[in-house]
């Protein structure tokens, strides 16, 4: 998955017993977020339990400029847990902030695509029939860059 500044980003994470290796309820659980291979945290949020589940949790935060993100860097989510008095520690996620996501692309009426294309020829002119094949491609080709900027706005 990828993800945008100032989206809201979830990691689901489950926690163990290191002594049986099944899933358990932790004590002191917390969770960082680190910039790159920043020393210090950019953001500490705190990890929830996912209703009645052992051992089940989720840690939920808005990344965003405020909270010290931006594009095209990377970034590590690292959760810290204590169970049966044993304290491990172990990064949960990594991601790095696209500027754009395939998600972002609309798909477009024909309405669209005919005032495009009316602003920039006339009304109706792409439709009308061409003398010859390059005119035609021409204005094929004329349409589909169109398309491709009105998807990329």
């Amino acid at each position: 998955m990828t993800y945008k500044l100032g989206d809201t980003v979830t990691f689901y994470f489950t926690i163990h017993d290191p002594a049986t290796g099944n899933v358990a309820d932790a004590d002191n659980l917390t969770c960082a977020v680190y910039g790159g291979i920043a020393p210090a945290p950019i953001l500490e949020p705190v990890p929830v339990k996912r209703d009645t589940a052992v051992g089940e949790y989720y840690v939920t935060f808005a990344a965003t400029a405020e909270n010290g993100f931006a594009v095209g860097e990377s970034f590590n989510v690292v959760v810290s847990a204590e169970v049966a008095l044993v304290t491990a520690k172990g990064a949960i996620a990594a991601f790095t902030l696209d500027g754009k996501r395939v998600s972002d692309l609309h798909d477009i009426t024909a309405e669209e695509v005919e005032a495009e294309v009316s602003g920039a020829h006339g009304s109706g002119s792409w439709q009308a029939p061409a003398a010859d094949i390059t005119s035609t491609l021409k204005k094929v080709k004329e349409v589909l860059a169109l398309v491709r900027r009105i998807k990329h706005r």
